[in-house]
């Protein structure tokens, strides 16, 4: 179902297909291909959610990193999700560490919008910060 899911569900679904497969691990490696397929997807969360997957299935960064500093660059909102994913990468998440750096040093946060701000965008800013400098303090 999970695969099905994968290639011909609708939006939602594909999205919690790929985390769901993330959660199974390398069991879920007949999975690969409809994932690599997702990466490809016009949606960045379906992209991130799709790489995150490849990652914890198949262990291997090099198809896994040029969708996450994409998205990171151009959808500022998938950036929580992917350093945390990155936190469980490890030492294969090193050629984005630039990323978190910058996003460390940065004065003007992702979550700032011209004309206001949500409520939610101040604590989500602060975990996004908290998780970029844990995975910056273990690459020592």
């Amino acid at each position: 179902m999970l695969l099905r899911e994968l290639t011909g569900g609708q939006r939602s679904g594909r999205r919690s297909a790929a985390d769901a497969l993330a959660r199974l691990g390398s069991v879920a490696r007949p999975g690969l291909p409809g994932l690599r397929d997702m990466t490809g997807s016009e949606r960045a969360w379906e992209r991130v959610s799709a790489a995150c997957a490849l990652w914890r299935i198949d262990g291997d960064p090099h198809p896994v990193l040029p969708v996450f500093r994409t998205a990171w660059t151009t959808h500022a909102r998938t950036r929580g999700r992917i350093v945390r994913c990155l936190a469980g990468m490890g030492f294969a998440g090193a050629p984005l560490w630039d990323l978190l750096e910058t996003e460390v040093a940065s004065e003007r946060r992702h979550t700032a919008r011209p004309g206001g701000y949500g409520s939610h965008d101040i604590p989500e800013d602060e975990r996004l910060l908290r998780v970029c400098r844990e995975v910056l303090r273990g690459r020592k």
